[in-house]
């Protein structure tokens, strides 16, 4: 029987902690590591967490204990994927000290309940989107524009910079295209509808009326922009006001009356975008607050319910799957649909592909009212075929023919051409009929 070390190490955590890549992980494994250490009273007089425990012992017993601690959640009523979050955190914390391999996790998650939805959650509905958009300022119509309107969830809108956008014209009007996850291995790109993109310029319009400028304003400089493996430069005039790249697409609520708060734009946290929207959807009364029940959950998650509104518009409008899962940023695919890793890494991401199916779905995913009649007005003179415009044509001379000969009877009617008295018999009829 093999013997986990018993470490003193005063680096446990550190060691463990540095192998997290994901920043969501990082924060949310103290509370997972720290509830596992408290059920089994690893802590010291203190209450203080003591990582050299979870090493101690032979593997038998650190096998114990993990399928004890399954067993206890099933019994309490915690879900599968709600322990996977507890089984995940230990695994990586026993694979930073060398016992990945030794333990036997197929066995501990032979130990899981049944992976069934406990909660089914939807998607917001169009008028819930409006009254919820109703209640919001500028930024907080970017927040929910953004999920809505190009599928980035909550965890990534914060990590999006000004430089991470790049316009594009379309048949619809200007959209943009948004590098998500800049410079790490989880990047990927998507795009915004028209309607939102206009929400962001607007936005950016507001910070620059407050003051907000980029750090090398006051002389001519240039920046340097990556839209993938494309790299341009744009140069700008020492007065030149604009944003600046590196600064967060959305921002922290600020002092207007603070020169430094205004130069220093801070990253929206993930709480913080859904407490936006979950104060608009108060406001508007689409959020009903559960008094005495804080974790009943709702039919529409907070924020996640304008992803799953992206999601389904754009299936309803034909969407490639393949495509559509890189437009959700879903890198493993979704097993669950049917769609797997091995069909994303045999069908590699294509840019022009992508955004032809992006703009195919533009009017399926504008919900504002006055944006939607304009897209379902550029759809419609889209969709006119060569004849059919030549017809069009063909009707709009011959009305202009007829206004001709109205105005000239008008002026006078005994003129030949009316009266029949020249060798034309016949007066002049609608050209439709011929």
């Amino acid at each position: 029987m093999e013997t986990a070390q018993l470490s003193k190490n005063p680096h446990l955590w550190e060691l463990f902690i540095e192998t997290v890549k994901s920043k969501d992980t990082r924060k949310r494994a103290p509370s997972w590591l720290h509830h596992y250490m408290n059920h089994f009273l690893m802590t010291n007089e203190k209450g203080e967490p003591q990582y050299d425990k979870l090493l101690s012992g032979d593997i038998a017993d650190i096998e114990k204990y993990l399928k004890h601690f399954v067993i206890y959640k099933k019994k309490k009523g915690l879900g599968a994927a709600g322990i996977e979050n507890y089984i995940n955190i230990l695994v990586t914390f026993y694979k930073a000290h060398g016992l990945k391999k030794k333990i036997d996790w197929e066995l501990i998650r032979s130990y899981l309940p049944e992976k069934v939805r406990k909660y089914k959650d939807r998607e917001y509905y169009d008028g819930e989107v409006w009254d919820i958009e109703g209640k919001c300022d500028e930024r907080g119509l970017v927040v929910t524009g953004v999920m809505r309107g190009s599928g980035i969830r909550r965890g990534a809108e914060g990590t999006v910079s000004i430089g991470d956008l790049f316009p594009r014209q379309t048949k619809y009007g200007r959209i943009y295209k948004i590098w998500v996850y800049r410079g790490t291995k989880a990047e990927y790109p998507t795009a915004c509808i028209p309607d939102v993109a206009k929400r962001i310029d607007d936005y950016q319009a507001v910070r620059l009326r407050f003051g907000e400028v980029c750090k090398q304003f006051g002389k001519d400089h240039y920046h340097e922009y990556h839209d993938g493996e494309e790299v341009s430069q744009k140069p700008f005039r020492a007065d030149e006001r604009h944003l600046d790249p590196e600064a967060p697409l959305i921002r922290e609520a600020f002092d207007k009356r603070d020169p430094k708060q205004i130069v220093s734009p801070r990253r929206l946290t993930e709480e913080r975008i859904s407490d936006i929207v979950r104060e608009a959807a108060i406001k508007a009364g689409i959020r009903v607050v559960n008094k005495g029940q804080k974790n009943k959950r709702h039919k529409v998650a907070i924020a996640h319910g304008f992803r799953k509104l992206f999601k389904k518009r754009c299936r309803q409008a034909g969407m490639d799957a393949i495509i559509l899962e890189r437009f959700m940023g879903h890198r493993s695919g979704n097993p669950r649909e049917g769609m797997t890793s091995l069909m994303l890494t045999y069908d590699p991401a294509d840019w022009t592909e992508m955004e032809e199916q992006f703009i195919k779905v533009i009017p399926h995913l504008t919900l504002s009212r006055e944006a939607k009649l304009e897209a379902e007005k550029a759809e419609l003179e889209n969709k006119l075929s060569g004849e059919e415009k030549m017809q069009a044509q063909l009707d709009n001379l011959t009305d202009l023919v007829n206004s001709m000969v109205a105005e000239r009877y008008q002026e006078n009617p005994n003129d030949p051409m009316f009266t029949g008295r020249s060798n034309n018999k016949e007066p002049v009829d609608d050209l439709r009929k011929s």
